[in-house]
């Protein structure tokens, strides 16, 4: 997690963002290797990424507090919610 709770956990954002590119292009093109070209792709993008992890984040939250299935545990969902936030840095 990063330093400050606020903050955005941009390191674990770039690693899931270049695990899916990877993944992405090996389903596509199976040869296909990891260079600077595809490395400068990710950096260029990250801010993008890091805005469609928070949006991600929020709308699976807000999902999973609205969900009435849930309504039993709450609480637990609730903790569930501030768990995944925290994780991403995201926050509240």
């Amino acid at each position: 997690m990063t330093n400050s709770k606020s903050a955005i956990n941009k390191e674990l954002i770039l690693k899931l963002a270049r695990q899916a590119f990877t993944e992405e292009r090996k389903e596509f093109c199976p040869d296909w290797e990891e260079s600077e070209l595809s490395e400068a792709i990710l950096q260029d993008f990250q801010v993008v990424f890091e805005k469609f992890a928070e949006l991600i984040i929020a709308e699976c939250s807000e999902a999973i507090i609205k969900d009435s299935r849930l309504s039993d545990v709450k609480i637990a969902a609730k903790c569930c919610v501030r768990a995944i936030k925290e994780h991403f840095g995201v926050k509240e």
